[in-house]
């Protein structure tokens, strides 16, 4: 999950800044993907189930529910995306 979201922030964001960060407590693990990129429309992404771009998410949001986890995306236009995936551990 975190490749696929460092691959689309390099693939179409044209981000010239990317940052992971861990962080985890007793039973969560935390993953953030911060880039400095074009950003995206969320609604608009998660309607294009037939692209690259709105696949790229669904299987992002599939893989984290398959380990019981969340993901949280915030995108804002001409700004950058942070993706955000917690996982129970």
């Amino acid at each position: 999950m975190t490749q696929e979201a460092i691959n689309n922030a390099i693939k179409y964001a044209d981000s010239t800044h990317i940052i992971v960060q861990l962080s985890h407590s007793s039973d969560l693990l935390s993953i953030t993907i911060d880039d400095n990129g074009k950003g995206f429309d969320t609604v608009a992404a998660e309607k294009k189930r037939n692209s690259e771009s709105g696949m790229g998410l669904l299987f992002m949001k599939e893989r984290i529910q398959y380990i019981n986890g969340r993901v949280f995306i915030n995108s804002i236009l001409n700004e950058g995306t942070r993706i955000t995936f917690n996982i129970p551990i």
